[in-house]
């Protein structure tokens, strides 16, 4: 029988491999990849709270590394998107983009002590549907970008 270290190592290992290969993608590609993530770290912990689903992410530690590094890379890409396209989505953009930076960041820089303060506990819904508007504007900022 498999262990369950295992498991969890060939886990972590085939995701880090999968994360780490996007960024040789071309940049739109790698956006609409990273979105993709994002839109399923963000979709099924809802569907999984609203009894849709039966499974969710597990509390390995590599999801929880692999939410910031995606959430992050994804937010700054929303933000650089959000620079090059024009109209009212410009702006929805860059400041979803700011936004979800900032919740993310803020709370693991207070962790390291980098930081004095931090943001106030709330639901981990919220950072599921701000994944979720987040991955959306990302791929509407690829197709509404001028570059």
């Amino acid at each position: 029988m498999v262990s369950e270290a295992f498991i969890t190592n060939t886990v972590t290992i085939i995701v880090l491999a999968i994360l780490i290969g996007t960024f040789a993608l071309p940049k739109k590609i790698r956006y609409a990849v990273h979105a993709l993530f994002l839109l399923s770290l963000g979709l099924l912990p809802i569907l999984y709270a609203l009894d849709v689903i039966g499974f969710t992410f597990g509390e390995a530690g590599i999801i929880k590394y692999m939410v910031s590094v995606v959430v992050v890379f994804t937010a700054r890409s929303l933000i650089v998107e959000g620079v090059n396209e024009e109209g009212p989505m410009r702006w929805a953009s860059i400041i979803a983009g700011v936004v979800i930076i900032m919740l993310v960041s803020v709370p693991a820089l207070h962790s390291m002590g980098a930081l004095t303060f931090t943001i106030p506990k709330y639901p981990a819904l919220i950072d599921h549907i701000l994944y979720v508007i987040a991955s959306v504007l990302v791929i509407l900022g690829i197709f509404m970008s001028h570059e």
